[in-house]
């Protein structure tokens, strides 16, 4: 186990080796699955309501359960990811893919805040169009 040299924080990314964490040093790049635990803590810590936490966590545990939760964050394809969410598809409304398309950019955009990958797979995704549903007026 190796800490990283500017603080005593066992979590804090280790800066002499970018996309690699303090306590997981020897293991090599930050994965996917550990990406996910970190980033639903720090939700937690920023004051997100227990509702937004569990969303998060059933969307990007279902993406670290398909995709690979030992796999590097960085390694994950923009091809690979479109693939995965044509499969959601099949069973989920244009209306969830889209969600799970907002929930991984938020995910990707934090990682890459937080300078702990770069996740551009993931930052990149665009937002499928969803068909909008005529309202009825009330009679």
């Amino acid at each position: 186990m190796q800490w990283a040299p500017d603080t005593s924080d066992k979590w804090a990314p280790d800066p002499r080796a970018r996309n690699e964490w303090a306590l997981d040093s020897a293991a090599g790049p930050l994965s996917l699955g550990t990406a996910v635990e970190h980033f639903l803590t720090a939700k937690a810590a920023e004051g997100a309501s227990p509702k937004t936490i569990e969303w998060y966590r059933m969307v990007l545990g279902r993406a670290a359960r398909d995709l690979g939760a030992r796999r590097p964050l960085d390694a994950l394809t923009s091809t690979e990811l479109r693939m995965w969410l044509l499969g959601l598809r099949a069973t989920l409304s244009p209306i969830s893919v889209a969600g799970y398309v907002r929930g991984l950019k938020a995910f990707g955009n934090w990682c890459a805040l937080e300078q702990l990958a770069e996740a551009r797979a993931l930052r990149t995704l665009r937002r499928p169009q969803v068909p909008h549903k005529a309202c009825r007026a009330a009679v």
